[in-house]
């Protein structure tokens, strides 16, 4: 629930639309109401006509057709105006949906902007697309069209429900029967369906990264006749969606039918005893009339509740895997105590610097306890996550765990340590072994130096440092006598760019 309170929080610079959202549907829904009442009104006069005194009296049948024409241009009135809410209603849920979805694709692009290199270096393109894309969406319907659809509904049960009471007490409280045990049905659905659906979120997000990394790797793919193995690859990512998606489909296939045929009681029971109380004559037609399309109106949020909770699922799973990702802070940051760049020459100094990047951590792998083994390595080349030792030079997606072309992280790096409380670097908590190792270097301001090594040398990784696109994990990198974690991030890496 701490989810879905948070993802109505999005909903705060929207108050006036969802109140005035709100109020168009309690409006619809109070001109829904009306037509059954008004049905029944014009039911009773067609009996009355046909079989009161005087049927056959031309005075009278004029008198009927007339107050008949009277109740029809009323329903007729009465349906333009449900209309004319209704469509106000949709357009302002729409610019709510719509403001939502521009919202959050702005705060997730600008929070993504915010992180640190190392953290795009251990995640799969495709699964933040999955996030900003696939996710996002579910999250925007449900807060723009889902969240007052349930008010709607709510209001149209409590409504009629309360409209078929005042009708006749017994006859409506057989027909709300039903209620206490859908709210209960529906309660266990939801908490069935939510882990199922967001483990189905999960693995589409890794289907979508397992096509991003192939279609991008096409070049190497190809050139190492490939495409068999990534077909293969990419069929076992299909089938995990398929496999999972069937278990979400087979508890709304339990759940639904359920929710969908206890007001279908209720219904019955109304037709039989309401039947017979207006054969009695203890029910007059006209309410007996009104009350069936009450009850009919009833039937049908209850019905849709189980659309309605799987839509809500959907949200709050989706809201999940995105709130992994603003949750997640920002580990180069510019300390509190930080100072502009000098006004020097750029006279560059390494005093024994060293750099490990830590074990590879996929964090947007788990989403609230649920986790995914992660599948083989890629080989020979191919595109995506590389196996664990080395990786082919020119691959696509993830480098090699230890290191990828020129001592860079690659894929797999996990990110830069954050310093510790005195200042001095931290080393990372399941650092693999360092990259640079007790590094010392004087560069004057003006000097060219050429830097020259093999593959996997740490090359890239010494000229990472300087930018702070990581920082080092023992010693200490200076720019003209300041050391590059003192100064301001934005004004370093403007200078250097």
């Amino acid at each position: 629930m701490a989810i879905f309170y948070r993802l109505l929080g999005f909903l705060k610079p929207y108050k006036r639309g969802l109140i005035a959202s709100t109020l168009f549907a309690a409006g619809a829904m109070v001109m829904t109401v009306l037509l059954p009442l008004l049905t029944g009104r014009a039911v009773e006069e067609i009996n009355a006509g046909s079989t009161g005194p005087g049927a056959h009296d031309a005075a009278k049948h004029s008198q009927d057709l007339k107050a008949l024409m009277t109740v029809a241009l009323i329903i007729v009135a009465v349906s333009l105006v449900r209309w004319g809410l209704a469509y106000a209603r949709r357009m302002v849920a729409g610019r709510i949906s719509l403001g939502i979805e521009y919202d959050l694709r702005e705060l997730m692009y600008g929070h993504l902007q915010k992180l640190e290199l190392s953290f795009f270096d251990r995640q799969q393109t495709g699964q933040l697309m999955s996030r900003v894309t696939v996710d996002l969406q579910a999250v925007r319907f449900f807060l723009g069209y889902g969240l007052v659809f349930i008010l709607q509904s709510a209001l149209t049960i409590l409504l009629a429900a309360a409209v078929m009471i005042a009708l006749n007490p017994g006859l409506g409280a057989i027909a709300i029967a039903p209620v206490p045990f859908v709210v209960v049905i529906a309660n266990l659905y939801g908490r069935r369906a939510r882990p199922a659906v967001q483990e189905t979120q999960q693995r589409i997000a890794e289907l979508t990264a397992e096509a991003e990394e192939s279609i991008s790797g096409v070049r190497v793919v190809k050139a190492f006749a490939r495409e068999g193995h990534q077909l293969a690859r990419f069929r076992r990512s299909v089938g995990r969606v398929f496999d999972q998606a069937m278990v979400a489909t087979r508890i709304e296939a339990t759940y639904n039918p359920i929710i969908a045929f206890l007001p279908q009681l209720g219904h019955s029971a109304v037709l039989l005893i309401g039947g017979e109380a207006v054969i009695h004559s203890h029910l007059s037609l006209e309410h007996f009339t009104a009350f069936y399309f009450l009850l009919n109106m009833l039937i049908a949020p209850m019905r849709m509740l189980g659309v309605t909770l799987g839509m809500a699922q959907r949200a709050t799973a989706s809201g999940a895997r995105i709130f992994q990702v603003l949750d997640r802070a920002p580990q180069l940051t510019d300390p509190a105590d930080a100072v502009s760049l000098p006004a020097g020459r750029g006279e560059i100094e390494l005093r024994d610097v060293s750099l490990a990047y830590e074990a590879h951590v996929d964090e947007l792998a788990v989403v609230e306890g649920l986790t995914e083994p992660e599948e083989g390595g890629a080989a020979d080349g191919a595109p995506g996550r590389a196996a664990e030792g080395g990786g082919t030079d020119g691959a696509s997606g993830r480098a090699a765990e230890g290191g990828g072309t020129d001592g860079a992280p690659g894929r797999a790096a996990e990110g830069s340590p954050r310093p510790s409380s005195d200042g001095s670097p931290r080393v990372p908590v399941n650092a693999r072994p360092p990259v640079l190792r007790h590094m010392d270097l004087h560069i004057h301001a003006g000097e060219r130096v050429a830097i020259v090594g093999g593959t996997g040398s740490g090359k890239t990784s010494l000229v990472s440092l300087l930018p702070r696109l990581y920082d080092v994990t023992g010693g200490a990198l200076l720019i003209d006598v300041d050391d590059v974690r003192r100064l301001r991030l934005s004004e370093l890496r403007r200078a250097i760019a």
